[in-house]
């Protein structure tokens, strides 16, 4: 038996689908060996399909987003989620969009790629035309935060 499922269940009414996520993800990337880690991390980004449900997508990136912070070197993983931009650039739903944009300033912080990569310089165009069309029709504030952010830690990159 999962011996985290009573806290799980205990959480869920109070915190939402969010944190349970986020508490699932977090465990889950703990309970698996730092050597594997790397291994796990780059494997759940490739299962980000454009088939894949919003719910789904979710509970990976969360999961991404938490290995990927016990990952030595995370070239190898902003690479795979440049291949998976579409997450930001046609994704219907700003909430997994925002947490895309979040994981690939989480990854790209600390990690030796070339921020002059064309796909690195076309997300943050992107970036920047979402936050504009974003400020003129006022939808989600947390994809315009991320915008903002992958946007900082893009320019702050290429100038050091």
């Amino acid at each position: 038996c999962f011996p985290f499922r009573r806290f799980i269940r205990a959480g869920s009414p109070k915190a939402g689908f969010y944190k349970t996520r986020c508490l699932a993800a977090e465990t889950l990337s703990s309970i698996i060996p730092p050597s594997d880690i790397g291994r796990f991390v780059l494997e759940q980004a490739g299962k980000l399909d454009r088939d894949v449900k919003q719910n789904t997508v979710h509970g990976t990136l969360l999961q991404i987003q938490h290995g990927s912070a016990k990952m030595q070197d995370r070239s190898s993983l902003v690479r795979k989620l440049l291949e998976k931009s579409w997450l930001l650039m046609e994704n219907p739903c700003h909430f997994t969009a925002s947490l895309y944009l979040e994981t690939m300033c989480d990854a790209l912080e600390g990690t030796s790629v070339q921020l002059d990569d064309p796909g690195l310089m076309k997300l943050a165009g992107t970036a920047v035309t979402v936050v504009q069309e974003s400020l003129m029709i006022g939808p989600a504030a947390t994809l315009v935060e991320s915008c903002v952010r992958f946007y900082y830690v893009f320019e702050v990159g290429c100038l050091h």
